[in-house]
């Protein structure tokens, strides 16, 4: 980014504003009579000034930073993240700019990118740049942006900062994302942290999309109602899917060709259970290390409820190799389990559709817990050779600054179905999005083989139509109590 260019365009829109602000007083001194005083402040309300008040910001210093590089180093994978060199008139692109050119501004640095392939294929040569740039003792990232899947486990050799302990980044803030620290640390200690500074976090949310057409039409008219009031548990769920069910060709034969109450995938769609229920797969000692638990009775529990919905009512449609999109497109659900990501493929959907949150276990359930794929998701961390003044105040401040500006932008884009905005889906967003948590073997997941983590028992007994998730983690447990050990060494 050319940081000079878009400085002067701040300048420039800044004294606009500012001659503009300036004859407005003007002609409110010369209103209401000759010469009589007019207090302007009294045109703020309430309201208005109790906003401003309770905004949060981050604590950061008035910091001048002389001009220096902020390079951020990223991966292809997740679309543009940073550095976007101009205004386009795209809505979420902008949103990016400004948020980057904003932060030069304030700090008098200079954002530039490093981005390269970084996905499965690419991931030794991209994680490998990162690594000997850190052994060779160079500054030259400030901030590591890539494959969350890959990265945390990347961060076990003691190359990367302990985030959950600098002046200035407060992972506690909403611009980061749950409980990570709670969930993700060993000894407290967290080396890679997910938020709203990466627009992969805000694609990569899971919900339950519904289709209005057909929900009006079998008198689902208050689901938000229901959501709002607590009562979105799994079971409302299946009723409400019950009646759905349509053999659309008249052949006896129910496929992909027909309609159902729910429509679900294989993978993240079913991961994300373990959230909604609350089903832990670890938890933590009295030092604050993470501790494997066994198989629960909830965690039976749920794979039997799942299996039974998916794969004995008939009121659900589980697929491996079908498009869950393409179905929903079609008029082919009540239900469907996608990522926010996915509302921006559905564009020419005929019927109008809303946003829920996972369902909660059952009644007793005092919140709605939410799951963000962070697999797919750019992760972040600081290399132990970045200024830790600049690359934490700069960080912070890009964070916040995305969950004041590119949240809205994104929740304009995605909340557009046939361009029109549907304020209650915004508010299951807000939900969703601030009931984010995660699991320790989530999080490390890859560290434990290629979908071999406990996080993923679920999905993988469920792909055998199965329910004997027993027998799965009889012959893992042993391998898992190796693999939390060596990553308690070398994180701890």
């Amino acid at each position: 980014m050319n940081s000079s260019e878009a400085r002067n365009g701040i300048r420039l829109t800044a004294a606009l504003l500012a001659l503009l602000i300036l004859l407005t007083a003007f002609a409110a001194c010369g209103s209401g009579g000759g010469g009589s005083d007019v207090n302007t402040a009294e045109t703020s309300t309430p309201e208005e000034t109790e906003a401003a008040e309770t905004e949060l910001k981050p604590d950061l210093p008035d910091k001048d930073f002389g001009g220096k590089t902020f390079n951020i180093f990223g991966w292809t994978h997740a679309g543009t993240e940073f550095c976007i060199e101009e205004e386009s008139g795209d809505v979420i692109e902008d949103a990016i700019f400004h948020r980057d050119s904003a932060t030069e501004e304030l700090f008098n640095v200079d954002i530039t990118c490093e981005i390269r392939e970084g996905g499965p294929s690419a991931w030794a040569s991209w994680i490998g740049t990162v690594e000997n740039s850190i052994l060779a003792g160079d500054d030259a990232y400030q901030l590591v942006a890539g494959y969350g899947y890959r990265l945390a486990a990347a961060t076990i050799n003691g190359n990367y900062r302990n985030l959950a302990n600098t002046n200035y980044l407060d992972i506690s803030m909403p611009w980061w994302s749950g409980d990570l620290v709670e969930t993700s640390s060993i000894g407290g200690a967290l080396y890679l942290v997910f938020g709203h500074l990466g627009l992969s976090y805000l694609k990569n949310a899971y919900a339950i999309y519904y289709n209005k057409t057909i929900a009006e039409d079998l008198g689902h008219t208050d689901l938000y109602e229901t959501v709002d009031s607590g009562g979105w548990t799994f079971d409302e769920l299946k009723a409400r899917s019950k009646g759905a069910v349509l053999d659309l060709n008249g052949d006896g034969v129910f496929d992909s060709n027909d309609r159902y109450g729910y429509l679900t995938g294989p993978n993240m769609d079913v991961d994300a259970y373990l959230n909604a229920f609350d089903v832990p797969c670890t938890e933590y000692d009295s030092d604050g290390m993470p501790v494997i638990l066994p198989l629960s009775e909830k965690m039976q529990n749920t794979i039997d409820l799942l299996h039974d919905f998916f794969f004995v009512t008939g009121d659900a449609f589980y697929t491996r190799t079908d498009s869950l999109k393409d179905l929903f497109r079609a008029e082919q659900g009540l239900f469907a389990t996608m990522t926010i990501g996915t509302s921006g493929d559905l564009r020419d959907m005929e019927s109008d559709f809303g946003f829920l949150p996972y369902p909660q276990y059952d009644d007793k359930q005092d919140e709605y817990r939410s799951f963000i794929a962070c697999h797919n998701t750019t992760g972040f961390c600081i290399p132990i050779t970045a200024d830790e003044e600049l690359s934490t105040i700069v960080t912070e401040y890009m964070a916040y600054e995305s969950y004041k500006s590119v949240r809205p932008a994104y929740y304009d884009v995605a909340l557009k179905s046939k361009y029109t905005r549907d304020p209650d889906s915004e508010r299951m967003l807000d939900l969703i999005y601030s009931t984010v948590v995660y699991d320790f073997t989530l999080v490390y997941s890859f560290a434990f083989g290629d979908q071999e983590a406990p996080s993923m028992m679920l999905r993988m007994t469920l792909k055998k139509n199965s329910t004997d998730i027993a027998s799965m983690y009889a012959a893992r447990t042993e391998k898992w109590a190796g693999t939390l050990e060596t990553l308690i060494s070398g994180l701890a």
